[in-house]
């Protein structure tokens, strides 16, 4: 661990001197901590609007997403999360280069913004984004069956949901890990759910009609739309990167079939759609 006495040096030299000779970290962990060190900057000298910081945040987490997924080290995520914010503790906002790095990344965010549908590809499975207005869904997972779990617009915001094209399905139910109480992911289960003793479940609060469409004048697709509470749309967003969680659904016989989603960039994928 010797290698992270020079991490602060490091950092920020990453930040505002793109050949830096003397990185001792990743080219991940560089762009994880630049994110943090920037986002760290903006809580002093506000230096983003309020749509840029949300998007910040998600970049932050998919950064950090990233990391975990290639090494499962969160004890360096968060040695790096310290020593980046501890770089640029006393760093004046006035600094040409504090105020350079902010105009990248608002040009950065400008060119995500103008975007209209994106591709997070994940270990097993993809998010897909999108703004383009097309119908109601506005990032998801295709998880087969004709089933698709995610985020559809509702009356407030975003909500998490799952849709099948078949009509005899009565309900939907999804069961999430209780990290309290067994914790978070670890490799020996990689691409596996938890096992439902170790979860928490909830039904959907309603249906309503499927809301997919093929374009924006084609008419929504047969099936239904099970939506869940806000509380479960913000435990779905916020679960570690490195999960799987999932998804079952019931007809009126009591007869279920089970569907896996993988967490991935979800809160990227979700601050994407969100934005609209």
């Amino acid at each position: 661990m010797k290698h992270f006495n020079t991490l602060i040096i490091t950092i920020l030299l990453s930040i505002f001197f793109v050949n830096s000779a003397t990185a001792q970290v990743s080219p991940l962990e560089q762009t994880f901590a630049e994110r943090v060190a920037m986002r760290e900057l903006d809580k002093r000298c506000n230096l983003f609007t309020t749509f840029e910081r949300r998007a910040m945040n998600a970049f932050v987490m998919q950064a950090r997403g990233d990391i975990l997924r290639q090494n499962w080290d969160m004890e360096r995520v968060n040695l790096l999360i310290n020593q980046a914010k501890q770089g640029v503790a006393n760093k004046p906002c006035s600094d040409p280069l504090v105020q350079s790095e902010a105009n990248r990344l608002k040009k950065a965010y400008n060119g995500w913004k103008s975007q209209f549908i994106v591709q997070y590809p994940g270990e097993k499975s993809s998010w897909t984004a999108s703004r383009a207005g097309v119908d109601n869904w506005r990032a998801w997972q295709d998880v087969g069956g004709g089933v698709k779990v995610g985020y559809v617009l509702a009356q407030n915001g975003l909500a998490f949901a799952v849709e099948t094209n078949n009509m005899s399905i009565a309900g939907a139910r999804v069961y999430l890990r209780n990290s309290l109480r067994i914790g978070l992911p670890t490799q020996s289960m990689r691409g596996k759910p938890a096992l439902r003793i170790g979860t928490d479940s909830y039904i959907a609060s309603y249906s309503i009609g499927a809301q997919t469409k093929r374009s924006v004048s084609s008419n929504t697709e047969n099936g239904k739309l099970f939506v869940f509470s806000n509380d479960v749309t913000r435990k779905t967003a916020t679960l570690d990167p490195r999960d799987y969680y999932e998804v079952e659904l019931f007809d009126a016989m009591g007869r279920t079939t089970s569907y896996v989603v993988e967490v991935g960039d979800v809160i990227t994928a979700f601050a994407f759609g969100a934005e609209f």
